[in-house]
């Protein structure tokens, strides 16, 4: 072989592997490159048989997705060494801290039942200039936070009446409030997705700390649809995490009068998957308006209330609505009282029959028998009803003998 063959393939076969080590030369053989082409093609062709069985140690698609999978599963494992960051509670509602960033809160109730006015307080102490406290609301830090309020149901005019409700309740104006505080009207919007597109194109690019939504069901197609509430709460719990907010949602409760859940399949995921869930309900005759925690992932903040003054201002109603209470028992009381009179007066005059078809005597034994037959009562609530007669003179007891008179002559003729 030629000097240049010699080099050449020298040259080729160093980037490969180490021949002197691949046929056992000695360090003296390989520092003076004494093997031969034989020995090199044997090299050669073992370095091949090495990377034949490296290329079946390559993973399958199928490994490489489980791979993937169980590094994804090890991202959401909890362990309690873990330095996971506590909730940021935004308002304290008699004491208790509540309505945390990245949560999700649902304001529940009848239509008309006070709803938007409740969410125009709570706005209204996020962004007040003076505190921000309202009754038993306050709020929790001293800045005012970034709120923006989501109108799918009402006009215009009435988006913007809310507006300055908020505006007045929080002691402020819209020049003053600046960007803590903006409203939108999507009544117009009729394509959902793009209502979502909107609602995170606004997160995206303008910071903020407490979102409304006020007809959230108006983000969907069909709220007893099951993929598309699922789908929807979801997102809403994306957003809520992905942009660290206070979410607040509206939906109503069913029709019917004495059932409070959230309609459609939609309310139920809701009453599953969010961390508050307020419900407003109006008294006809005082028009107070109570806010309560239905359901709680933690303490249940207190009940609070509102009413409006001759001027239409939404005002703390905790007074009255004590007062409330105090005559809702009264009556409840006073009803009690007279149901059972009436309850009572009927057994007397059962009694009396009685007494009168046994010509006005019998014994206390023989009226005991009739009172359990006829009222279905037993012996222990017959025998007071009884004495309690006897006490108001109402029949007369001579030993055994229970008499509509209190002349001992029937007794005696008999």
């Amino acid at each position: 072989m030629s000097t240049r063959s010699a080099q050449t393939t020298e040259n080729r076969f160093s980037g490969v592997t180490n021949p002197a080590t691949a046929v056992g030369k000695t360090v003296a053989d390989e520092q003076n490159h004494n093997y031969s082409v034989e020995d090199i093609v044997t090299s050669l062709i073992e370095q091949s048989d090495e990377e034949a069985i490296s290329i079946s140690d390559v993973p399958t698609d199928e490994q490489l997705h489980e791979r993937a999978l169980l590094d994804i599963l090890a991202g959401h494992a909890i362990s309690v060494h873990d330095d996971i960051p506590a909730d940021v509670n935004t308002l304290s509602i008699g004491g208790v801290d509540t309505f945390a960033r990245e949560g999700l809160h649902f304001v529940k109730a009848k239509a008309k039942q006070g709803k938007t006015s409740a969410l125009a307080i709570i706005e209204s102490v996020y962004i007040s200039s003076n505190g921000g406290k309202w009754g038993l609301l306050q709020r929790i830090g001293n800045s005012p936070l970034k709120v923006r309020h989501i109108d799918t149901e009402q006009k215009p005019y009435d988006t913007q009446q809310f507006t300055n409700k908020v505006f007045n309740m929080a002691g402020t104006t819209e020049d003053e409030a600046g960007d803590n505080y903006r409203v939108y009207n999507f009544r117009t919007e009729t394509d959902n997705d793009r209502k979502k597109e909107l609602i995170y194109t606004m997160l995206k690019h303008d910071p903020t700390d407490v979102l409304v939504i006020d007809g959230v069901v108006d983000l969907m197609d069909n709220f007893n649809e099951i993929d598309d509430s699922k789908n929807t709460i979801s997102w809403l719990m994306q957003i809520a995490t992905e942009f660290k907010i206070v979410l607040f949602c509206v939906l109503h409760t069913n029709k019917n009068i004495m059932d409070h859940n959230m309609r459609g399949h939609f309310g139920t995921m809701a009453d599953q998957k969010c961390d508050n869930t307020l419900e407003c309900e109006k008294d006809e005759k005082s028009s107070i308006v109570t806010v309560k925690c239905t359901a709680s992932r933690h303490r249940p903040f207190p009940k609070w209330s509102f009413t409006w003054d001759n001027d239409g201002n939404l005002i703390d109603a905790e007074k009255q609505r004590t007062a409330m209470l105090l005559r809702q028992a009264e009556e409840t009381k006073a009803k009690r009282e007279k149901d059972a009179q009436k309850v009572n007066e009927s057994r007397k005059d059962t009694m009396l029959s009685i007494l009168n078809a046994h010509n006005g005597s019998m014994t206390r034994a023989e009226m005991t028998t009739e009172l359990k037959r006829v009222l279905s009562l037993s012996d222990s609530s017959v025998s007071p009803l009884i004495t309690a007669w006897v006490n108001d003179k109402v029949i007369f007891q001579y030993g055994k003998i229970i008499q509509n008179s209190s002349q001992l002559d029937i007794f005696n003729e008999k």
